[in-house]
């Protein structure tokens, strides 16, 4: 038996006993238990490994702790020492093995600096009890370097800016004499185009005068002349010269100074004129100073920047006392040249409440000359650099406008074979036409050539034709055409000039379309008569098919007809396809349609084999609509 009559356990204790001795045996082990968890140390960080890194390095670091229980799970804080910018919260590693490590991965991006780090822990005990433990040591601390930088390698020398030659050309009118055996030579009379015979530069006559006695000359140094060259009965002659800017530093120093001498060709002459004054010219300026002409967009100006402007007003170095920028003219409304305007990074300032425009004033400007280059201000003088001015006591910001591309004038013949008449009878000479895209100016009329109205087909175009070309006419102009010269030939605006090409053009608010011709007289006009032509009507119905008969005209409205259906050749039942019984297609008389084959009598104009009706050739098979007032239907061109 298990218990015998004693009540002992297999006869060797008593029941009583032994639950006593393992009630007391649980209570020691619950007691040492305590006792050893009160004994564990608080978890603290003892060390972070490591200490140092550069920035962009991702190491995963280890953070050594002081500690005797499992650790369940982590997260480190990095926090900026400097309290610059927010902590950045990691997952740190872990394993209840291993009590005293927890492992983190450095994120990537990390800005150089010092981090605090701060250890969120989850620890376990004998007991299975869980606690959450916030630990956080300021001597423990990431430092972050930056990492160092590389020296960039030096950056190549800019490449020197170069000037294509016979693209950039700087305007400047001279006064020169001619001696009496240069001035035959010469023959100069107002606009007479001249060149350079080096190429260097062109120019234009604007205008002449006879000359004066010596004593009276405007010769600014009257030693820089020889006493051989003869004076009475030369002539002076006002010039418009255009400079390459690739020749303007010897054009400088060996022209502009009183008594330079200057050649020029016209044809297969040559001849020489001495100058002797310039707006850009001062004997008592440095060699390396000039005054420049050039036109300046003013920018955003307020009511009080536009008020000061105007001619004469000067901008003074103090220091020097030089005229260092002179308004010559101020352009208003319809005066103002046209030029593409660009604002600058720095405008000028406005005033709360103002209207800011946009003036354009022609100005003097003293301008240094280096290594080829003109500077105002110690800026290189280019088109839409701004410049800064201090005119009237007002300080303003203005772009160089007067940089451009050679234009070169040219007279073609054009041809206008539709202009409406109120705008016809205006044309006159001298006036100018502009691009229809840019509005820029295009060219100028130098003359009307001749003037009928327009040809029949024309008339067809014309959206207001009351009689046949009545209100409009056909012209034929001369035209001076600005243009420049490419690789592709001559364009203005990006218009083809040639012979044959048709040009765009706006005079006043219309646009209108013309051809370029070598012809010096207007094509003979269009000679309209009756022609027979064969059609036939397909398919029409019997309602229509009733209808057509000789005689019928087509209707049109204040107009005379056009169309006339002549003589009825031959009426037809119209094939059509019929499915037969054997499922085939087959070929059948219509029973009611027909087919009229007739001679068609139409208002054209013929050339050769070509016939031409309402401005469109005619071709065989081609479509004619044929309307009146009670049908319409479509005849087909069988022969011409």
């Amino acid at each position: 038996m298990i218990i015998d009559e004693k009540g002992r356990l297999f006869g060797l204790i008593n029941l009583l006993d032994l639950v006593l001795l393992i009630g007391a045996v649980i209570l020691l082990y619950l007691g040492v238990s305590v006792w050893l968890i009160y004994r564990q140390p608080l978890l603290v960080m003892k060390d972070i490994s490591p200490r140092q890194l550069e920035a962009g390095e991702t190491p995963t670091a280890t953070l050594s702790l002081v500690n005797e229980k499992r650790l369940t799970s982590a997260r480190v804080r990095l926090i900026p020492k400097d309290s610059q910018g927010q902590a950045i919260e990691l997952n740190g590693t872990t394993n209840k093995r291993v009590r005293d490590i927890v492992l983190f991965d450095v994120p990537a991006g990390l800005q150089p600096g010092q981090y605090t780090l701060e250890l969120e822990a989850e620890t376990e005990d004998l007991l299975y009890r869980r606690k959450q433990y916030t630990t956080r040591q300021n001597e423990q601390v990431l430092t972050v370097k930056a990492k160092p930088a590389t020296p960039a390698p030096p950056a190549p020398p800019a490449p020197p800016k170069v000037w294509d030659r016979g693209k950039y050309f700087w305007p400047m009118e001279l006064e020169m004499f001619f001696p009496p055996d240069q001035w035959a030579a010469a023959g100069l009379s107002p606009g007479m185009d001249l060149a350079d015979p080096a190429g260097g530069f062109n120019a234009r006559v604007l205008s002449v005068r006879e000359s004066r006695s010596r004593d009276t000359l405007n010769l600014a140094d009257k030693s820089l002349w020889q006493e051989s060259i003869p004076y009475r009965g030369g002539r002076v002659a006002w010039m418009l010269v255009q400079v390459d800017f690739v020749d303007l530093p010897s054009f400088c120093q060996q022209v502009l100074r009183p008594g330079g001498q200057l050649g020029f060709r016209r044809g297969e002459r040559t001849f020489n004129g001495y100058l002797l004054g310039m707006v850009a010219v001062e004997p008592e300026l440095p060699d390396n100073l000039v005054r420049w002409e050039v036109e300046v967009v003013m920018l955003s100006l307020d009511d009080t920047q536009r008020q000061v402007l105007a001619p004469n007003v000067m901008q003074i170095d103090p220091a020097s006392g030089l005229v260092m920028a002179e308004i010559v003219q101020v352009y208003q409304g319809q005066g103002i040249p046209w030029r593409k305007v660009v604002q600058p990074r720095e405008p000028n300032k406005m005033a709360p409440g103002s209207n800011p425009v946009n003036t354009v004033a022609r100005m003097k400007l003293l301008c240094e000359l280096k290594d080829g280059w003109l500077f105002y201000g110690g800026i290189l003088l280019e088109a839409d650099v701004p410049l800064s001015f201090v005119l009237g006591g007002q300080k303003m910001v203005g772009t160089v406008q007067n940089i451009r591309q050679q234009l070169i004038p040219l007279e073609f013949n054009v041809i206008f074979p539709m202009i409406p008449k109120r705008l016809a009878e205006q044309l006159e000479k001298g006036m100018q036409v502009a691009d229809p895209q840019k509005g820029k100016p295009l060219g100028t009329i130098q003359g009307i050539i001749e003037m009928d109205s327009i040809d029949f087909p024309q008339a067809y175009k014309a959206k207001d034709r009351v009689d046949l070309g009545g209100e409009y006419l056909r012209v034929l102009v001369r035209m001076e055409i600005s243009c420049s010269l490419d690789d592709k030939g001559l364009s203005a605006e990006g218009q083809l000039i040639d012979y044959g090409q048709p040009i765009k053009v706006v005079l006043f608010t219309d646009q209108l379309e013309g051809t370029i011709t070598s012809r010096n007289s207007l094509p003979p006009r269009l000679e309209f008569s009756w022609q027979e032509v064969k059609v036939v009507f397909r398919n029409v119905p019997p309602e229509v098919a009733a209808l057509i008969a000789e005689g019928v005209a087509e209707a049109a409205e204040n107009e005379p007809s056009t169309k006339v259906i002549g003589r009825i050749i031959s009426i037809e039942p119209a094939p059509y396809l019929e499915i037969t019984n054997r499922g085939t297609l087959d070929v059948s008389p219509h029973p009611e349609n027909r087919d009229i084959n007739c001679l068609l009598r139409i208002k054209a104009h013929r050339q050769g084999e070509k016939l031409f009706y309402a401005g469109n050739q005619l071709y065989l098979g081609g479509a004619l609509v044929f309307i009146t007032d009670r049908w319409r239907a479509v005849c087909y061109l069988v022969d011409l």
